[in-house]
């Protein structure tokens, strides 16, 4: 009756000891996914703070002003990351003209930068109202590869 006892007990010590090791494995696994999902949001928070660090520069009162609706089409140009985009102008009003019958009109511009192919990229839009604020919208994206899984943050500014 002894004999088959030390296999019975050695069988379930191994049970034991791969079941504590399958759970350890999975936990792994998970917390691995978890911190790749933060890498690549804080890629695309990144790249979102980027954009409004971008529109900012070229929106300095009296010095750049490249928003700005009163100058002509085509004409303000701004260059970021290695990108150079044109923004601003009569056609970024709305509507076009932006001064009719004495009344201002607000604008909006709307550019797009990347940061290299399969990179981070975001979407900036650009929007001065009548009333003399402006409000930036960064949509940072943690890649713009197409079918790739990917991760938007925004940020927002007003002033």
């Amino acid at each position: 009756m002894k004999t088959g006892f030390t296999l019975l007990l050695t069988l379930l010590f191994v049970s034991l000891t791969l079941s504590i090791g399958l759970g350890v494995a999975t936990l792994i696994i998970g917390e691995i996914g978890l911190s790749g999902s933060a890498r690549e949001s804080q890629l695309a928070f990144y790249a979102a703070d980027s954009g409004v660090e971008c529109a900012l520069y070229w929106d300095k009162p009296l010095i750049n002003e490249k928003f700005a609706t009163s100058t002509g089409p085509g004409s303000n140009t701004i260059t970021c990351a290695g990108n150079s985009v044109n923004v601003g102008g009569w056609d970024s009003c709305v509507p076009t003209p932006c001064i009719s019958d004495g009344e201002s009109k607000g604008g909006r511009s709307s550019f797009f930068l990347s940061f290299g192919s399969g990179k981070p990229c975001v979407d900036v839009t650009v929007k001065k109202n009548i009333d003399a604020t402006t409000v930036i919208t960064s949509l940072g994206h943690n890649t713009c590869v197409s079918g790739a899984r990917r991760v938007e943050r925004g940020l927002e500014v007003s002033y």
